[in-house]
C-alpha cells in the first residue's frame, strides 16, 4: 500500500449521461494524492470509450473490465487492484465536492485502527425530488450532525453511499469486502458496526447523490425495499441477540409475517405479539401471535417493531416506554 494515497473506486455501468462530469469532479479534487480504480461491468453505450480517454490523459486513473458481473463483484475486483492506503467509493452518476478528499483524510485521527469518517450528502435533480430523498437527506446528515450515525442503524443505511473514507489495511484485516450482499452500501454500513469502527463525522455536504430514473436502486428488483426486512433480521440476529434475551416481533402485518417465516425457517426462538385481537391466537407459519401483555412477564426483551401506520409505532413506543423499555437498546423500529 501507498502511504497517504487515496483509492477511489467505482463500478461503471451504462453511465455515459454522467461519466464525463463524474470524472471531472473527481480531477478537479483540492486533495491531489489519489488514484480512480475504474472497473466497467459490461457497458454497451459510449462509458468504455469515455473512461479509456480520461484514462489516457491522466496516469492516477486505472479502468480494467470487471471479470466477473454485477457491481458487487466490481468492487470486490476494484479493491483488490487498489494501491492506497486510504479507500473510498464512487458512484457515476453523482458528483464530488472539491474538497471532498481532502476534508475526509483530514478528518483521521493519527494511526488510530478502525476509523471512518463519513461527509454529508445533498441530493441533486434535473427532476423535482420527492419528499423521501428530502427526508432522507435530513435525516442521514442530523445522524452525522450529531454524531450518533449507529444509533438508528435498523431504521435505513446510515453511511451515506460514496460518502466515507477508511483505512485498507482496516478493511483488509475485517474482511470488509469479501462476499458482499445487495444492498451492498448498507450491508457495508453494518460491517463497520460490527467492527466497532469510530465514525468521525464531516458535518459539510461534500457528496452530491444525482437522483435519476434510471437509478439502480429505482430500476434493480434486488433493491426493492421490501426485501430489506429480512435483510436487516439477519444482521440484527448476529449483532443484538444474546443468548439470554427473548426476541419478539411486534406486527402481524406483512413486514411481521416476512420476518417470522425467516425465523421460523431458521429456527430462531421467537415471540409474536400483536394489538389485533382478531388475530390473538391465531398460528402463522407455526408461530402464535399473542397479545402484548406478555411483555409483562418477560426478561431480557429485544422487540423489533414492524408495523408501518406512524401513529401505531407511536402508540407503541408510548407502551414500550411505561413498561421502561429504551428505544434502539430493548426495542427497535424497523423501517
Amino acid at each position: 500500500m501507498i502511504s497517504n494515497l487515496v483509492s477511489v473506486i467505482m463500478s461503471v455501468k451504462n453511465e455515459e449521461a454522467y461519466l464525463e462530469t463524474c470524472l471531472q469532479s473527481i480531477l478537479d479534487q483540492s486533495e491531489k494524492k489519489w488514484e480512480l480504480v475504474v472497473m466497467d461491468d459490461g457497458s454497451a453505450d459510449n462509458s468504455m470509450e469515455i473512461l479509456r480517454s480520461f484514462e489516457s490523459k491522466d496516469p492516477r486513473i486505472r479502468v480494467c473490465q470487471n471479470p466477473g458481473h454485477g457491481i458487487i463483484n466490481a468492487l470486490e475486483c476494484a479493491f483488490q487492484k487498489s494501491k492506497g492506503e486510504f479507500i473510498s467509493r464512487m458512484d457515476a452518476d453523482d458528483l464530488m465536492h472539491p474538497d471532498k478528499l481532502k476534508s475526509l483524510k483530514k478528518a483521521f485521527d493519527g494511526e488510530r485502527k478502525l476509523q471512518i469518517s463519513v461527509c454529508q450528502v445533498q441530493y441533486f435533480s434535473s427532476m423535482e425530488l420527492g419528499s423521501g430523498y428530502k427526508q432522507y437527506e435530513k435525516w442521514i446528515n442530523d445522524l452525522i450532525n450529531r454524531n450518533s450515525v449507529f444509533s438508528e442503524i435498523y431504521k435505513e443505511c446510515v453511511i451515506p453511499s460514496c460518502a466515507w473514507m477508511a483505512r485498507k489495511s482496516d478493511m483488509l484485516e475485517n474482511k470488509m469486502f469479501d462476499d458482499l450482499q445487495i444492498p451492498e452500501d448498507y450491508d457495508l454500513s453494518f460491517r463497520f458496526y460490527q467492527h466497532h469502527f469510530k465514525v468521525i463525522p464531516v458535518t459539510e455536504k461534500l457528496h452530491l447523490w444525482r437522483d435519476h430514473e434510471h437509478r439502480t436502486s429505482r430500476t434493480n428488483p434486488l433493491y426493492n425495499i421490501r426485501k430489506f426486512d429480512v435483510f436487516k433480521l439477519r444482521h440484527f440476529v448476529r449483532n443484538e441477540l444474546s443468548k439470554e434475551d427473548q426476541l419478539v416481533i411486534w406486527g402481524a402485518g406483512d413486514k411481521g409475517k416476512r420476518m417470522i417465516k425467516y425465523l421460523v425457517q431458521n429456527k430462531t426462538d421467537v415471540r409474536w405479539i400483536t394489538k389485533n385481537n382478531r388475530k390473538i391466537n391465531q398460528r402463522i407459519y407455526s408461530a402464535l401471535l399473542e397479545s402484548p401483555e406478555i411483555l409483562k412477564s418477560l426478561n431480557r426483551v429485544k422487540i423489533i417493531v414492524a408495523l408501518s401506520n406512524p401513529d401505531d409505532k407511536k402508540n407503541v413506543e408510548i407502551y414500550l416506554n411505561i413498561l421502561g423499555l429504551t428505544l434502539w437498546k430493548d426495542y427497535f423500529f424497523f423501517f
